[in-house]
C-alpha cells in the first residue's frame, strides 16, 4: 500500500463504526461489516484491506474462536484485549492514526449520540475509572490509586511500588492441589521465571518466601500483600498448564531440574519440584567449546567414553520407554573414575554441584531421582556409603523407579513419586562383591539394574605428559565448559523424537540378533542397555566428534567384560549352586552331624551332637553305591542360607542340572530319608558334585 493511496482515501462512517466498536470490546455483525466493505471495495487500499479484515472477524467470517483466543482478542483482562485489538487495527492504518481514531470525539459523538442511559452508564464508567488498579511500570508492579482534583477537574494518580514484575499467566492442578502459575522477572539478570504455586500458599508467608527465594523483590507491607494476593488470584491469563513435580519429558518438551524447558510443549508446563543441586544446572561456554576441550580429551579412553555415553543416554532412555538402570565402573586404584564422573556430569552442568555420593538416605536419593527424572544421576564412590545395607536398599529403591506410598497429614495419601533415571556409579569393587563382603546376598535383579563394568585405565593422554596432567586438564575444562552440550543434545531429541526412538529400536534389534542363543533373559536385558548407549553414541556424534566405529568398539568391549564376569546363564541359578557348594565346604565339619546309614539311629554320638550349636543337617555315609556322602539339610536352613529368597522350584532345577540334588520323591525337593531318634524326618539331600 502506497502513501498516495492513503492520502486520497478517507475512512467511511461505516468502517469507523465497525473499528471503534470492535476495539472497545463489541462483537461485529455481518450487516455492518458488509456495509463497510461496500464503501471500500478496493481491497488493495489501506481501508479496503481493513474493511475485509473486519468482515473476516465477524462470526462465520473465516476466523475461528481459537485464533481469536491465541491472538489475545478475547481476554478477561479488558485492558489487554483493547490493547491487542488496537494493535491489529494500527497494523493497517498506522499507530498514530489508530490513536487518533479513538480520540475523534466529534465523529464519535455524531455516530454514537449520548442518551440518558448512556449518561448514567458514563457516570458509572467514570466511577470505574477512578478505581485503584495494578500496573506494570518502571520495571516493577505498582498499585495505582486515582483521585479527581476538585479544583482542576483532572485525575491525579498516586503510585505505590509493590513488587518486581510479577503476573499470573496460567492455572493448573497436579491431581490433588490447585495451582496458579506466576511469571516473574528476576532482579539483576532480568530472566523470566515461572513458579507454580499451590493456591493454599498464595498470600501466606510460605508463599511469599517461595517467590522471594527466586530472586524477586516483594513488599513487606501487609495491606499491599493482601491486595497483591487478590490481584494474582483474580487477574491475568487463565490458560491451563500441566503441573509436574518431576523433571523430564512432559507434553513433548523436556523440563530441566532447574525448571528450564527445552523444546515446544504441546501445552504450557510448570515444574514445582526441586533438587539440592539446582544451582549446578548452569551453562558455561558453548557445546562446541565442550567438544573441543572436554570430549577431545576423553576420546580414545574406553571407560571415559562409556561414562559420557551413560549421561547422553539418560533423556534418550526415557524417550524410548526404558526403565531405570545404572553403570557401575570399578577399579582398585584411583585410575580416573572420579574424573570420568566429572567429565560426564559436565554435559548437564557444573560437575562438583551435580555429583552425588552413596552416603545418603534412601529417601534423599529418591527425591533427587524424582527431581532429575528422565535425566542423569552421577553417584561417586560406593564405598563412601556408611552402611552397606543402606546402600543396597537405596540402590534397589533408586532403580525400582517408584517411591514409597505415604500418608498425607490432611488425610489420604500423598502422590506417589515416580521416575526414570540413568546413573553412573563408581567404586573400588563391583556391586556384587561389595554386598557379599558386607554380609549381604545380592539379588540377580540388582545386578542387571546396576551393571558392574571394570574400569579401563586411561591410556590416551593427548599430548599431555601423563595421566595426572590429563586428569587435571579434564577437571578444569569440565568446570569451564559445561551445561551447554546437554541442552543442545536434549533440543536435538525434542526436535525429532520419533527418529530418536527408531534409532534405539534399530540398535536393540541389531544387538539382540548378534547374541548367543542360550543367553539368559537377564543378560539380554543388559545387552539392551548397551544397545541404548550405542544409539546415543550415533545420535550424539555431531556434539562429541568421536568416531562411531571406535565408540562402538568401546561399548562392545565393555559389554563383553561384563558378560565374562556375569555369565551367559541364569544368574539366580548360578547363585544357588555357588551358595550350596560354599555352604558344604564351609560347614561340612562343624554344622553337620555324622550319620551312618543302616545302623541304629545312625550310630550318632550324643556327646558330639550336643556340641553343634547351629545344626544344619546330617552327613550321611553308607547310603550310596558310589560311596559318596550325602548332606541331608534341614529345610528351613536350606531356604534361608542357600536359596536366600529364590524360588524353590528354580533352585531345585539349578542344583539338579549340576548333579547336586538327590530327589527321593517325584515332584518334591525334600523327602523322608533318615530316622532321627525314632522319627522319620524330611530333608533336602545334596551331594558335593563337581562343576
Amino acid at each position: 500500500m502506497t502513501n498516495a493511496a492513503v492520502k486520497h482515501e478517507e475512512m467511511s462512517d461505516a468502517l469507523f463504526s465497525c473499528v471503534y466498536r470492535w476495539i472497545n470490546g463489541h462483537n461485529l455483525d455481518k450487516k455492518e461489516t458488509s456495509a463497510a466493505a461496500a464503501r471500500h471495495k478496493d481491497k488493495t487500499t489501506t481501508y479496503g484491506a481493513l474493511a475485509q479484515k473486519m468482515k473476516a472477524l465477524t462470526p462465520g467470517g473465516g476466523v475461528t474462536y481459537e485464533w481469536l483466543c491465541e491472538n489475545g482478542f478475547t481476554l478477561t483482562d479488558k485492558d489487554a484485549q483493547r490493547k491487542n485489538r488496537l494493535e491489529l487495527v494500527s497494523s493497517f492504518i498506522g499507530e498514530d492514526a489508530g490513536k487518533a481514531l479513538l480520540h475523534d470525539t466529534d465523529r464519535i459523538n455524531r455516530l454514537f449520540p449520548v442518551t440518558k442511559a448512556d449518561i448514567k452508564s458514563l457516570s458509572e464508567q467514570q466511577q470505574d475509572d477512578l478505581k485503584p488498579y495494578f500496573d506494570k511500570r518502571k520495571g516493577g508492579l505498582y498499585y495505582i490509586e486515582k483521585k479527581q482534583n476538585q479544583d482542576t477537574g483532572t485525575v491525579d494518580e498516586r503510585e505505590t511500588w509493590v513488587s518486581d514484575e510479577i503476573e499470573t499467566v496460567g492455572i493448573g492442578s497436579d491431581g490433588k492441589d490447585g495451582y496458579i502459575v506466576i511469571r516473574m522477572k528476576q532482579e539483576g539478570t532480568g530472566t523470566l521465571l515461572y513458579e507454580a504455586m499451590p493456591r493454599r500458599e498464595l498470600g501466606s508467608p510460605q508463599g511469599w518466601g517461595r517467590l522471594r527465594s527466586r530472586g524477586v523483590n516483594i513488599t513487606a507491607k501487609r495491606s499491599h500483600l493482601d491486595l497483591l494476593t487478590n490481584h494474582l488470584q483474580l487477574h491475568g491469563v487463565r490458560e491451563q498448564w500441566t503441573i509436574t513435580h518431576t523433571a523430564g519429558w512432559h507434553e513433548g518438551a523436556y523440563v530441566m531440574p532447574d525448571g528450564h524447558i527445552i523444546g515446544k510443549p504441546e501445552r504450557p508446563v510448570a515444574f514445582c519440584g526441586g533438587t539440592s543441586a539446582v544451582t549446578g544446572y548452569v551453562v558455561r561456554g558453548t557445546a562446541a567449546e565442550w567438544c573441543s576441550n572436554v570430549a577431545s580429551l576423553m576420546c580414545g579412553n574406553k571407560s571415559m567414553v562409556l561414562g559420557a555415553l551413560v549421561a547422553f543416554a539418560a533423556p534418550l532412555n526415557s524417550l524410548a520407554g526404558g526403565s531405570c538402570f545404572g553403570i557401575h565402573l570399578f577399579a582398585q586404584s584411583s585410575a580416573g573414575k572420579t574424573t570420568t564422573v566429572e567429565a560426564a556430569s559436565s554435559i548437564y552442568g557444573v560437575p562438583d554441584e551435580l555429583k552425588l555420593t552413596w552416603d545418603a538416605t534412601k529417601y534423599g536419593l529418591t527425591i533427587e531421582a524424582a527431581s532429575r527424572n528422565d535425566g542423569f544421576m552421577p553417584i561417586d564412590e560406593i564405598g563412601q556409603g556408611n552402611n552397606a545395607k543402606d546402600v543396597a536398599g537405596s540402590a534397589y529403591s533408586l532403580f525400582n523407579g517408584t517411591g514409597r506410598i505415604q500418608g498425607h497429614k490432611d488425610g489420604g495419601n500423598r502422590a506417589v513419586l515416580r521416575w526414570a533415571i540413568v546413573a553412573l556409579s563408581t567404586g573400588e569393587e563391583d556391586f556384587e562383591t561389595y554386598l557379599l563382603r558386607n554380609g549381604l546376598t545380592p539379588k540377580a535383579g540388582q545386578l542387571v539394574r546396576l551393571v558392574s563394568v571394570p574400569f579401563s585405565d586411561t591410556t590416551e593422554f593427548h599430548d599431555l605428559d601423563d595421566g595426572d596432567q590429563h586428569s587435571r586438564a579434564i577437571k578444569r575444562a569440565s568446570s569451564k565448559y559445561c551445561g551447554a552440550v546437554g541442552r543442545e543434545w536434549i533440543a536435538m531429541l525434542a526436535a525429532d523424537r520419533e527418529s530418536a526412538c527408531q534409532k534405539v529400536s534399530e540398535r536393540e534389534n541389531a544387538w539382540l540378533s548378534n547374541l548367543p542363543e542360550d543367553l539368559s533373559p537377564q543378560a539380554k536385558r543388559v545387552a539392551i542397555r548397551f544397545a541404548l548407549l550405542d544409539a546415543a553414541a550415533e545420535l550424539s556424534i555431531p556434539l562429541t566428534g568421536w568416531s562411531l566405529e571406535e565408540t562402538r568398539a568401546h561399548i562392545r568391549s565393555s559389554f563383553d567384560e561384563w558378560l565374562d564376569n556375569y555369565g551367559t546363564g541364569n544368574r539366580e541359578k548360578y547363585q544357588v549352586v555357588s551358595r550350596a557348594r560354599d555352604f558344604i565346604q564351609r560347614y561340612a565339619l562343624n554344622r553337620f552331624q555324622p550319620y551312618t546309614f543302616g545302623k541304629r539311629n545312625g550310630d550318632m554320638d550324643n556327646v558330639s551332637v550336643s556340641r553343634i550349636a547351629n545344626l544344619a543337617g546330617y552327613l550321611v555315609s553308607g547310603r550310596r553305591e558310589d560311596g559318596c556322602n550325602e548332606y541331608h539339610i534341614i529345610p528351613s536352613v536350606f531356604e534361608s542360607e542357600i536359596l536366600c529368597g529364590i524360588q524353590k522350584k528354580l533352585g531345585a532345577e539349578a542344583l539338579e542340572e549340576v548333579g547336586m540334588l538327590v530327589r527321593r520323591e517325584p515332584g518334591r525337593i525334600d523327602g523322608k530319608t533318615i530316622s532321627v531318634n525314632g522319627s522319620q524326618q524330611r530333608f533336602i539331600v545334596l551331594i558335593d558334585g563337581e562343576d
